[in-house]
């Protein structure tokens, strides 16, 4: 989903400047706003001229989904102002990114590129743990590089073409982004190593959704947890909550992965269960988590 607006008009120093701006919704739920600066054509203000300076910002306070994030008259005028400070003329297409010093009382400045840039529209798996300082051990284990576009960010960032490390800009949580199965497996693998007993979470921005309600898998239909044990190559590894369980193993088709979480509020009534494979994933989600299901 996004939302764009119209140029609008920007005086600074008796100079008239054009500016759009609009928001998207990133594949984690982030509410990411885009804003682009141009020069307005001399003798013709309504006509953009020349390139643009851009910027991209996510709110500052924590919020997911985050609604509120946009930015404002002032926010505008300061990415004017310190774009004008680092010598953008408008002669070629110019990023404020985050070493830039900019601070604004509600944003915070992102990259270029995101998730929903860096997957292109494929399919996507996300593997979410708690931070405690590993997202940058683990991501020197798999030989991650930061990016270097995100040096200064709120958020810290390591990626390459296959896989997208994210730690939250509030430091409580990291996730890991692949574009296959096998490769969220071995990053699970590489997490397991640092830290044995971890509750991880996986899912797929991608899963078709079932249920709850309407379409929901009745209770005597889901398979067990312990089904997938003597699958080939099968390995259990913690969920975020003492009933929850991801099983990974190799089927006849290719690299799987079987997790099971339960309700907070109901640790013994399954919430979501969710399938992960490369030729499509599933997420099943159960609306009534103290009637039954595996726990």
């Amino acid at each position: 989903m996004s939302r764009k607006a119209p140029l609008r008009r920007l005086v600074a120093d008796g100079q008239m400047y054009l500016y759009s701006m609009g928001w998207s919704q990133d594949l984690d739920g982030e509410r990411v706003v885009s804003l682009a600066i141009f020069h307005a054509e001399t003798g013709h203000e309504h006509r953009r001229s020349g390139q643009p300076m851009r910027a991209k910002f996510l709110s500052r306070h924590p919020e997911y989904p985050a609604q509120r994030a946009a930015a404002l008259p002032a926010d505008v005028r300061a990415v004017l102002d310190r774009a004008r400070e680092l010598g953008w003329d408008g002669r070629r297409e110019g990023w404020l990114l985050p070493a830039s010093g900019l601070e604004r009382p509600d944003l915070v400045l992102s990259g270029p590129t995101r998730l929903k840039e860096w997957a292109a529209g494929q399919p996507v798996y996300a593997l979410s743990f708690p931070e405690h300082g590993l997202a940058a051990r683990v991501a020197e284990d798999l030989a991650l590089p930061p990016v270097p576009a995100a040096r200064g960010a709120a958020e810290a960032q390591w990626r390459d073409e296959r896989r997208y490390l994210l730690r939250s800009r509030w430091g409580r949580f990291a996730c890991l982004y692949t574009r296959s199965v096998e490769g969220l497996i071995a990053g699970l693998v590489t997490l397991s190593r640092r830290a044995p007993q971890l509750g991880v979470s996986v899912s797929s921005p991608s899963a078709r959704i079932v249920g709850p309600g309407e379409g929901e898998v009745p209770a005597a239909e889901v398979a067990p947890p312990e089904r997938w044990a003597a699958q080939p190559e099968a390995r259990r590894f913690a969920g975020p909550g003492e009933e929850d369980v991801v099983w990974t193993f190799t089927a006849a088709d290719g690299p799987r992965i079987e997790a099971y979480q339960h309700h907070p509020d109901a640790p013994h009534g399954l919430w979501r269960w969710t399938s992960l494979h490369d030729a499509g994933s599933v997420e099943r989600r159960f609306r009534n988590a103290g009637a039954g299901g595996p726990g």
